[in-house]
């Protein structure tokens, strides 16, 4: 049998790693613009429209998002109406595991 591993297990299980954090975080705007999108109606081509670039530009982001600049995230929820929020907050502390101490 199968288990699927979600996003958010994904997540938790690298929430230390720089890297995969900023991959996290730009699939987590690339999931935000698809809902807002098919909530609006909006097809990539219309959203390319209002972003004034080709549809395979907008496809391409779609396919792979990489690591958007300010500028991109800022440009595409303009384009659906949207306002940027950034949260910042404490990292979690590490979880750590003590050896068990061996009975004298």
């Amino acid at each position: 049998m199968e288990t699927e591993i979600g996003f958010e297990d994904l997540y938790e299980g690298w929430q230390d790693d720089p890297e995969f954090l900023a991959i996290y975080a730009a699939e987590l705007f690339l999931r935000h613009i698809c809902i807002a999108m098919e909530e609006q109606g909006v097809s990539q081509s219309e959203l390319a429209r209002r972003l004034g670039v080709s549809r395979q530009h907008v496809s391409a982001f779609m396919a792979d998002p990489g690591n958007p600049t300010l500028q991109t995230i800022a440009q595409m929820a303009h384009a659906l109406g949207l306002r940027v929020s950034v949260t910042l907050e404490p990292a979690p502390a590490p979880v750590t595991v003590e050896e068990p101490v061996a009975a004298p």
